[in-house]
């Protein structure tokens, strides 16, 4: 019954996904200056060197991170991202206003939401990172942003398997999700 559920649930969202499919960009000035956005700005890659690019307050200035240029603040979104050939890598949605200087830690306390893969494990980085199972590797994630719920899922976006859920996203009153 439980499996029902979910997948009348996941067929509800996407009815929805078809209308809100996003493409996402990335947001250059955000980048963390050792990796390497496509000319496009719809992929991105860990480079060998640190390039010399100027600090400014938007930039990641040692976690390897990039922000999208789009912001959420209301409705409901979904989007795929290919991580077919990366190591190690972390997907998610993120508070605008999230730290970028220093140590950071990929947790909703911090302002994100996110799963990530390494050591060839899943993650849900809760407050508590969790250990996710996956039938088979991931190479597209699926993310639904449901900003007025606060909820966001991640599915392996080949099988429309769920990866996990996550619910209680906080965004202060008009912030902003990226």
């Amino acid at each position: 019954l439980g499996k029902l559920v979910l997948l009348c649930w996941l067929n509800g969202c996407l009815c929805q996904w078809g209308t809100h499919l996003m493409e996402v960009t990335l947001n250059p000035k955000t980048a963390n200056p050792q990796l390497v956005l496509s000319s496009d700005r719809r992929s991105v890659r860990l480079g060998d060197e640190r390039k010399d690019l100027l600090n400014c307050h938007e930039r990641f200035d040692t976690a390897p991170c990039v922000l999208a240029n789009e912001g959420f603040s209301f409705g409901r979104y979904y989007w795929e991202v290919e991580v077919r050939d990366a190591g190690c890598w972390a997907v998610g949605v993120a508070r605008k206003s999230v730290k970028r200087k220093g140590h950071l830690r990929l947790t909703p306390e911090h302002g994100f939401w996110t799963v990530e893969m390494h050591m060839g494990k899943y993650w849900a980085l809760n407050t508590s990172p969790a250990l996710v199972y996956c039938k088979e590797r991931l190479h597209r994630v699926g993310i639904y942003l449901d900003y007025t719920e606060g909820r966001v899922a991640f599915y392996n976006a080949d099988s429309l398997e769920t990866v996990t859920f996550i619910s209680g996203l906080a965004c202060p009153r008009g912030g902003t999700l990226v």
